[in-house]
């Protein structure tokens, strides 16, 4: 069956290429840090960050990658790495999991926002979830925090933060934290979503419900550069997964991600994949409980396949991408497509070193894990810097099918939509491997094979660039013969036998190579096209009779099917009922011969019983073989061949089903 799909959905994906530059300088752990070279894709330890942080770090950088500020969340420092005029006093905490995050104003330059949560773990204080104004044109440029800017908008909260880029079109972000229902216990429940607009901070969250209710304030949590998901590492409290609404900035809980390892292990660090596809996870446990003690320390890094399937799939996809005596680190996406670890061997101690994964798009090993790839000048501790997630995103969806890929298997004969988003006063440019189209808006129909490709130049620095590709494959819609109906004898009287489907294929198939295409089989045409509930092995009707379905389908694309149907029919077994000899008067001419003329159908009451003869044939035969034949029947007045006593071979069967039959004899 051909299948049309046409998308005129709303868009749910954007990324934001050319803004990868404002990930560009990291300052994290003891005064370490790293810068990226975009054109040279390099990555070089620098030694002028001031930082002194267990955990907690955020910077931010322009659109160039020249670096405008960082800070723990107590501490912002400008790019002359001094405190800025009123950069002390933040209410963020050294040692709160991702204790800020820089976020820039939509439509304007000069001014950010630097979202805080604290943490009570050092000074005995939580005060809360925070943000503050940065004016860059203060300070000679270099900016300042505005005085009076603080703003609290939950009283207390986790050690958790996350944001991403809500659209294009406005440029507007989500800014996430995880707190109590309401923003004053330490029982975590709900998610607070904040919208940054180009009038500033909507201080009026959306909340959601999180599913879970933990008093564990630990953890990274992050949205995929996507924005369609959220994962959640709780420490001892579990791992949890989540869809995230960029529209309206609601959190549904999706599901648990359970960790299956030789030992404990607790998660702490999280990232998605560029491509949305993988989640990764950095998990450790401290045996005997002391935190200083390298020895106690094993850690791991975790991969999950979030394409696997269902909710049991996904977990059983886990990867060990490694293992080791190690202490927990926070994961980063980079601006060049790198996934870092930061290491650290106790909650004291650091290690003067990042691993990186450098394929993370790609599932297990492949993903080319690097233990200890980057020297640094000093140690990374536990944390590394959050940044708006959309800086990340490889592409935009153009497919818009909910399977983040971009690979588009169609039947031939179909025909698709290609969306991207409708942004005003963007520039889109189309190809078809590689050759220019003439489609100049934010959609293109398609009805040929090939790589489609959509260049998106964008007014303002919002997104900049953005490209979508989607691989598009035809695949050959089959045909299903129509088979003859099945029959089956009930020896038994129960209105039931069983059928072997298997039979049919080959009449299903025809001329149709079976190495391409399958055949299978079904009780209801609603399972046929869902193709769910196949039969496998012998069949037993529940009906008499009853339509069975047939789906043929290519194997390389199973939405490429077709589905005929036939009927199966049980029919009765007759019996013989008569069991004494038949007897008769030898009246003829010649009475002491012992041969006379019999009408063999008087006895057909008598072999019938309480059978409805309407239903049923009654021939008579010299043999035995005949009778099993069915050839050679007596005719109906007949005269025996052997005097006195002959027997006679009777066959019994149903006139609908032939096969249906019974033999047997009397004299």
């Amino acid at each position: 069956m051909k299948k049309i799909v046409l998308i005129l959905t709303t868009l749910l994906c954007c990324g934001f290429s050319n803004a990868q530059k404002e990930a560009s300088n990291w300052y994290f752990g003891d005064q370490a840090g790293i810068s990226f070279n975009l054109d040279t894709d390099t990555v070089t330890a620098v030694s002028d960050g001031q930082l002194a942080t267990e955990e907690g770090c955020t910077s931010i950088s322009d659109v160039n990658g020249n670096l405008l500020f960082y800070t723990d969340g107590r501490t912002a420092y400008n790019a002359n790495h001094t405190i800025m005029p009123n950069g002390n006093g933040l209410k963020g905490d050294a040692s709160s999991t991702q204790s800020a995050i820089i976020i820039p104003k939509p439509d304007d330059p000069n001014i950010y926002y630097i979202f805080t949560v604290d943490s009570d773990s050092i000074d005995g204080s939580d005060f809360g979830f925070n943000f503050y104004e940065v004016n860059m044109t203060l300070d000679g440029g270099l900016g300042d925090i505005v005085p009076g800017s603080e703003t609290q908008l939950i009283n207390n909260t986790s050690e958790k933060l996350s944001a991403v880029l809500k659209n294009c079109e406005t440029g507007d972000i989500w800014v996430i934290t995880f707190a109590n229902a309401n923003g004053s216990s330490n029982t975590n429940n709900t998610f607070y979503a904040y919208q940054v607009t180009n009038t500033g901070v909507i201080t009026t969250p959306v909340t959601s419900p999180a599913g879970i209710s933990t008093s564990e304030a630990r953890g990274y949590l992050k949205f995929s550069p996507d924005g369609a998901k959220l994962a959640s590492a709780n420490v001892g409290s579990g791992l949890v997964l989540y869809d995230f609404d960029k529209d309206t900035g609601t959190v549904t809980f999706n599901q648990t991600i359970n960790i299956n390892f030789p030992s404990p292990q607790q998660s702490y660090g999280v990232e998605f994949s560029p491509n949305n596809n993988l989640l990764y996870v950095s998990t450790f446990f401290t045996s005997g409980g002391d935190i200083n003690d390298p020895n106690s320390q094993y850690g791991a890094l975790l991969q999950y396949d979030l394409t696997a399937g269902t909710a049991a799939d996904v977990n059983a996809s886990q990867e060990i991408i490694d293992e080791r005596q190690t202490y927990r680190g926070g994961l980063q996406l980079g601006p060049d497509g790198r996934l870092y670890r930061a290491m650290s061997d106790t909650y004291n101690n650091g290690n003067p070193f990042l691993s990186v994964v450098n394929n993370p798009n790609q599932v297990g090993q492949a993903c080319d894990y690097q233990h200890n790839a980057i020297a640094l000048t000093n140690d990374s501790r536990q944390g590394l810097p959050p940044f708006i997630t959309s800086f990340f995103s490889e592409n935009i969806d153009i497919i818009q099918n909910g399977t983040n890929t971009t690979n588009l298997p169609l039947c031939t004969g179909d025909t698709y939509t290609l969306m991207a988003e409708d942004i005003p006063n963007a520039t889109y440019t189309w190809t078809q491997d590689g050759l220019p189209l003439a489609e100049n808006d934010f959609d293109l129909f398609i009805s040929t094979p090939g790589v489609y490709r959509v260049e998106i130049e964008v007014s303002g620095e919002s997104c900049g660039e953005l490209i979508g590709e989607a691989i598009v494959s035809y695949f050959e819609n089959p045909i299903a013969n129509a088979p003859g109906n099945l029959q089956a004898c009930d020896d038994d009287g129960d209105g039931s036998a069983d059928f072997d489907f298997s039979t049919q294929t080959a009449t299903i198939l025809g001329s149709q190579d079976p190495n391409v295409f399958g055949v299978k089989y079904y009780s209801s045409v609603e399972n046929a096209n869902a193709n769910t509930n196949i039969i496998t092995g012998a069949f037993q009707n529940t009906t008499n009779p009853q339509t069975i379905y047939a789906r043929i389908d290519n194997v390389n694309y199973r939405r490429c099917y077709d589905i005929t149907s036939f009927q199966i029919r049980v029919f009765n077994t007759p019996i013989i009922s008569a069991s004494n000899d038949f007897e008769g008067c030898d009246s003829d001419a010649n009475p002491m011969d012992g041969q006379t003329e019999i009408t063999l159908s008087d006895f057909n009451a008598d072999v019938l019983g309480s059978q409805n003869p309407a239903f049923f044939n009654i021939t008579y035969h010299e043999t035995q073989a005949d009778a099993d034949d069915g050839i050679n029947s007596h005719p109906n007045n007949y005269t025996n061949q052997t005097p006195f006593l002959e027997p006679l071979f009777i066959r019994i069967e149903n006139i609908n089903s032939t096969n249906c039959y019974t033999t047997g004899s009397i004299n």
